[in-house]
């Protein structure tokens, strides 16, 4: 569902701009924006999903947050405006590079050689599929160049906040909403998008406006399936299905909308960074398996009787632990075998010497 959803908004973001011709990218983010704090509102209404009462602490410790939120948003669309999909979706990969420098630097986190080695051939994919891409825009470059420094910042403040905030997913949706709404209000009145919006020839036309909306609902749907993805999942499935869709979306972009001009250095490139993207998801893979495994391991390696399941016990730890109670009972002792009961000790599964969690006292003279 997520990768359904993430490949549509893509596509549907797309027509709007392209194939519509519609210029007001800012327009579009603050519908989406509207859009988001209308789903959550009716849907806490309806106790379908829960979140704090707003605060004015809580605001400011989450501001950063919001900022680089709305820097995201805004800068993503306005960069698929001027770029084709593939080469979108290529020189954002460097968002991944970014975010482990930030991770390193703020969080102490470390990479594999393997795994910085992918990263830096996602940026060589991107870097050879841009030197010799013929429709280079250098607004769109200079965007989504904005965009993957704003996804990176804001990738490293959630995991810095982390549970500080008090915050679950819906409550972080509805702070960067609702602290977003204000500035792209602000900033759609002074570059005139809604005048110009007012002049827009296909505004009332049923198929701009099926678009439209649809894309603007779709940016809800996006982030709860993400969130919904996460919960199911893990936060690797849903990163590993983002890498998917970005293959399925450079495939098809080549032939939608007829803005991509072909030449073998620039597929090159492309086919570089989804391989090294590939790989690099399926190492992030093997990594989580890996930490699972071992954090499941249990402190000691407890021998198990293959025949009967129950754990085995050595009769040198038996001697011992019997030993030990004669030492601690010098009035009345046991004899050593292996069915009687020594004091403290009880008698377990096959044969096992457990000791009580508080062995009686030595009866006095």
């Amino acid at each position: 569902m997520t990768a359904f959803i993430s490949t549509s908004i893509t596509f549907f973001n797309k027509a709007v701009l392209a194939s519509y011709a519609f210029g007001s990218p800012n327009i579009m983010t603050l519908v989406q924006m509207i859009c988001s704090m209308g789903f959550l509102v009716v849907l806490k209404w309806m106790g379908a999903i829960s979140y704090p009462s707003p605060s004015m602490a809580t605001a400011r410790k989450v501001l950063p947050l919001s900022v680089a939120f709305m820097a995201m948003v805004l800068t993503g669309l306005g960069a698929l405006k001027y770029l084709n999909i593939p080469m979108f979706n290529a020189l954002r990969r460097a968002t991944t590079l970014i975010t482990m420098i930030g991770e390193s630097w703020l969080l102490g986190a470390r990479n594999t050689r393997i795994v910085q080695l992918t990263v830096w051939l996602m940026i060589g994919g991107a870097v050879l599929a841009g030197w010799f891409d013929f429709d280079f825009n250098a607004m769109g470059y200079f965007l989504v160049t904005l965009n993957c420094i704003a996804t990176a910042a804001y990738l490293l403040y959630i995991a810095q906040l982390g549970k500080s905030s008090g915050l679950n997913t819906f409550g972080l949706m509805w702070y960067n909403n609702a602290q977003s709404i204000p500035f792209v209000l602000a900033l759609c009145w002074y570059n005139g998008d809604f005048a110009e919006v007012q002049s827009y020839p296909h505004l009332y036309d049923w198929d701009f406006m099926a678009c439209f909306i649809f894309q603007s609902a779709l940016a809800f749907l996006l982030n709860y399936s993400i969130f919904l993805c996460t919960q199911v999942n893990s936060a690797l499935a849903t990163s590993v299905t983002g890498q998917m869709k970005n293959i399925v979306t450079t495939a098809v972009g080549y032939f939608s909308f007829g803005d991509v001009t072909y030449n073998a250095y620039n597929v090159m490139g492309l086919f570089v960074g989804v391989v090294a993207s590939s790989w690099y998801s399926l190492l992030k893979y093997w990594e989580s398996e890996a930490n699972k495994k071992q954090s499941t391991l249990p402190l000691t390696s407890p021998r198990q009787n293959e025949a009967t399941g129950h754990m085995a016990q050595t009769e040198e730890e038996k001697q011992s632990l019997l030993q030990h109670v004669s030492a601690a009972h010098p009035h009345g002792t046991t004899p050593i075998t292996r069915t009687p009961r020594a004091p403290g000790f009880a008698m377990g599964p096959a044969g096992l010497i457990t000791p009580l969690s508080s062995p009686p006292h030595p009866a006095k003279d």
